[in-house]
């Protein structure tokens, strides 16, 4: 359960890195057009952000403490941001 609460969690950071980028109108793409602009980014960003909470379980510490939360967070808004170039 604790998986699926921080994916989500970093789903939330990689569309905040799109909201982000869209309040600076470096994007006027909605978010579903952002993430099929260039679909090989999109998935690369996507699969690096689940890689990234796999490792977090791998290493035992899953527990919804607020410092667990932020690392999920700020994981999918730095992949994103360093992978999707949407």
């Amino acid at each position: 359960m604790e998986f699926l609460v921080l994916f989500l969690i970093a789903l939330a950071g990689l569309v905040m890195h799109w909201f982000k980028r869209w309040l600076r109108t470096q994007t006027a793409n909605n978010f579903l057009d952002y993430m099929k602009v260039n679909p090989k980014h999109s998935i690369s960003s996507v699969t690096t952000v689940f890689a990234a909470i796999v490792t977090m379980q791998s290493t035992g510490l899953l527990d919804l403490s607020p410092m667990v939360i932020a690392n999920a967070f700020l994981a999918g808004y730095g992949i994103d941001s360093m992978v999707n170039k949407g």
